[in-house]
């Protein structure tokens, strides 16, 4: 490393690993700007045999030329420092741009590093400012040491600007969860296998395509099979091979993705580490925290473990809400990431105002007219098998529906909102009121002829959905909580 390597006021170039990502990248974006030029080429060839196969080669080692130089010279080109309060990021070959993010609007510094970055001991770092701008520094490649130093040296004269009156104190660092193999066994255990499902069925179709493609007729060979018994043994069969590949699949991504998970209290704030290939470590100030959510389905439930997410603040306008996911969390130790955040417990045993009635209601009528209406056409066509498949589905949509109306319930203090949301899981939400950004009351024809309303809470994290509560109850929630807002002083982000 070099002398000045960790003086940042001196501009500082990335890692040479960097190189091989500038090239992946602009290869990428050459390739997709000339897809269609390609296809027109191999069409091209498939009438005429050969016709511009010599173009096409000239042409691609014209362009990795030209991506191979243009990579190496942007590496050069690309320069990061800190100039008194504000981080700068310098690059451009044939125009430059600079960029200038002032260190009090950053909020977290977070690195990820593939198994390559792994092996050359270098990081990706992005900046995230969450001031809803178009502002956001990524850098490629950075040596984990000078990585490390810039993240510690930005987060603590961003504290500085934003308290000038504090003091700079060491943050001590207090491990809260820390997965073995078997935490991710067991949470790969209770996961959505529907989803790993999903995975299975592309595989088997690619799998029938190919068979097809090689002349073997699996139609022919379904017809020769006795049907009885592939009505019965070959589908159980098959309904257990789908299981236990299912679950496989989802325990095998849960220990990539989730591989060695720590989650860390540094000082007013979280850090979480994990992965095998790729090591992420993400981090969040409790100030950016919008709201949390927690949330069971039936295994977690069984296991008695929680998904936790934590609703931070957008980086920019058009991007999607960052998000926090902690999986397998014991109750001990979700009233422990409560408490920390937000100085609550057991938020579970507070109040509650349960939703109308007539959200079910509502949707048992569209259900139950749909089902009249198409079971009558089955009828007249005497569809017997449809007709009892409709009336299955139409009964599971209703108790699901009803098992979403005695959930959902709603509460609030002086300070915070709290809701079960109608889900067939056990979902939970709490929001500290001065976090919030709008309340907008909306009704349809139906609900104005009960007198009824939805209410939307709006954060910079998301949404939080109210359905089906009195409209007088609505308005006087909205009036209620943006006066608490705007005579809050707390800084909200």
């Amino acid at each position: 490393m070099r002398k000045n390597s960790l003086d940042f006021s001196i501009p500082q170039r990335q890692s040479y690993v960097a190189i091989a990502s500038i090239l992946g990248k602009t290869i990428w974006r050459v390739v997709r700007q000339i897809i269609p030029l390609i296809i027109v080429i191999f069409l091209g060839n498939a009438r005429k045999e050969n016709a511009y196969s010599d173009m096409f080669i000239y042409m691609a080692i014209g362009i990795s030329a030209f991506v191979m130089v243009y990579s190496t010279i942007n590496y050069f080109k690309t320069y990061f420092y800190i100039d008194g309060q504000d981080l700068i990021l310098e690059t451009g070959v044939f125009s430059k741009k600079k960029m200038v993010i002032p260190l009090f609007k950053i909020q977290s510094i977070d690195t990820s590093q593939s198994l390559i970055h792994q092996i050359f001991n270098v990081t990706k770092v992005k900046v995230d400012t969450a001031s809803g701008e178009k502002v956001e520094l990524s850098l490629d490649a950075i040596d984990l040491p000078v990585a490390q130093a810039l993240r510690n040296l930005v987060l603590q004269r961003r504290e500085i600007t934003t308290s000038p009156d504090s003091t700079t104190e060491t943050k001590v660092e207090k491990p809260i969860i820390s997965y073995s193999i078997g935490d991710l066994v067991r949470i790969g255990l209770t996961e959505n296998h529907l989803r790993s499902g999903g995975l299975i069925f592309v595989f088997l179709f690619w799998i029938y395509q190919t068979l097809d493609e090689v002349g073997i007729d699996v139609t022919e060979t379904y017809d020769g099979l006795n049907r009885s018994w592939l009505q019965v043994t070959y589908v159980l069969y098959m309904a257990l091979l789908f299981g236990i590949i299912s679950l496989l699949i989802s325990i095998g991504r849960t220990i990539i993705t989730k591989y060695d998970l720590t989650l860390i209290r540094v000082g007013k704030g979280f850090k979480m580490i994990s992965g095998l290939f790729t090591r992420n470590e993400v981090s969040a100030q409790d100030h950016k925290i919008q709201f949390v959510q927690w949330s069971q389905n039936i295994l977690q439930r069984l296991a008695k473990i929680n998904t936790v997410v934590l609703h931070q603040a957008e980086a920019k306008q058009e991007s999607i809400k960052q998000k926090i996911n902690i999986p397998g969390l014991v109750e001990l130790k979700l009233d422990e990431l409560t408490h920390h955040i937000f100085g609550l417990k057991e938020i579970e045993h507070y109040p509650t105002h349960k939703i109308n009635g007539r959200y079910f209601d509502r949707f048992a009528t569209l259900i139950l007219l749909i089902i009249s209406v198409v079971g009558v056409a089955l009828y007249y066509f005497e569809q017997w098998p449809q007709m009892m498949v409709l009336s299955a589905v139409g009964v599971l949509l209703l108790l699901i529906r009803k098992k979403q109306c005695e959930n959902a319930r709603y509460g609030f203090d002086q300070d915070y909102f709290w809701m079960r949301e109608p889900s067939v899981r056990k979902s939970h939400i709490i929001l500290p009121i001065f976090k919030l950004q709008g309340v907008n009351i909306s009704q349809s024809p139906y609900q104005a002829r009960h007198h009824l309303s939805s209410v939307s809470l709006i954060t910079a994290g998301g949404s939080i959905h109210i359905p089906y509560i009195n409209y007088d109850e609505a308005r006087r929630l909205r009036d209620l909580f943006i006066y608490r807002v705007e005579n809050d002083r707390r800084r909200w982000m």
